[in-house]
């Protein structure tokens, strides 16, 4: 029942990004809003295949729509890979270990200033009627994290409504990475398409 859950959830998704009324919604502020669309983190693998399949059907019709899905790890290494730093980590990891290579990689990602460099990344891949999917936190983190990339993103995508996928758990308040950690900040960003009554299974 959950994966039926999902699955019904992200099928609305791709109907809603379908209407043009999705791309004219503001936020409280008048801004174009950030969603989260959370999931139980035991469906990830199925949650994955599926997101690449919608995504790629949605992108095969011609109504002038776009899906800009972005790998979150993906953006990592290919950050890591141009300042020529990911053997550089891994021995950094071999030799002091793994807090203090995790704050190496986040140091050369600059997550903690306003020169993010996957924010750039995505600001990248941002344009003209696209819809901005952002998955794969959960293999990011804890180098990346939902609350502190979405409010550096609130002030440099301002065209593009984005939808961070959230392996775990926000009631519009809290966010709770894999159902267990709870995220040291607050970050106000819509539901879109809440689960199902009886289908939410908190670990």
């Amino acid at each position: 029942m959950a994966i039926e859950d999902l699955k019904r959830r992200i099928d609305s998704l791709f109907e809603k990004i379908g209407e043009d009324k999705f791309y004219k919604e503001k936020g409280l502020g008048n801004e174009i809003p950030f969603y989260i669309f959370d999931y139980d983190p035991g469906d990830e693998e199925y949650f994955r295949d599926q997101i690449i399949f919608e995504t790629n059907k949605f992108n095969e019709k011609e109504n002038g729509k776009k899906v800009e899905l972005i790998n979150l790890f993906d953006l990592i290494v290919e950050v890591l890979d141009e300042k020529n730093y990911i053997e550089k980590s891994f021995k950094k990891e071999k030799v002091k270990g793994k807090e203090i290579f995790l704050n190496g990689i986040r140091k050369t990602l600059r997550t903690s200033t306003d020169r993010y460099l996957i924010k750039d990344k995505i600001v990248e891949r941002a344009g003209p009627n696209k819809v901005l999917f952002l998955y794969g936190l959960g293999t990011a983190w804890p180098i990346i994290r939902g609350s502190e990339l979405l409010n550096n993103l609130s002030h440099v995508i301002t065209k593009n409504p984005l939808v961070l996928f959230y392996p775990g758990r926000y009631d519009q308040k809290n966010l709770t990475l894999f159902n267990k950690i709870e995220s040291e900040h607050y970050y106000r960003a819509f539901m879109i398409e809440p689960r199902s009554k009886g289908e939410v299974k908190w670990l």
